[in-house]
């Protein structure tokens, strides 16, 4: 039984009901995920302390890093962590809308 076979039966309301509410917590624990009012900035600054995460966390990766930059795994490192501060720049400013 394929999911479009689950969901073509009767109780389809009820699958999706289920999924749904699985779904929830997996991206409560999951930040980087967003939802439907994380804005670009927001997006955009997970999307780069993940990939940053993962230079850091791959030896593989920090050495390659080290050797073109010319400076040493540990010196990357730091280098990579202060970029995760503001990986994006600073927020922008909030816009108010008024009305005419």
């Amino acid at each position: 039984m394929g999911y479009q076979d689950i969901f073509n039966t009767k109780n389809a309301a009820d699958v999706k009901t289920s999924y749904f509410s699985q779904l929830a917590p997996l991206a409560a624990r999951t930040p980087g995920t967003g939802n439907a009012d994380t804005t670009k900035h927001e997006w955009l600054t997970n999307q780069h302390r993940d990939s940053i995460t993962s230079y850091i966390g791959h030896d593989h990766i920090l050495a390659y890093s080290a050797l073109v930059e010319g400076k040493s795994q540990a010196r990357m490192r730091y280098e990579f962590m202060e970029h995760m501060i503001e990986p994006c720049g600073p927020p922008p400013e909030e816009q108010e809308d008024e009305a005419m």
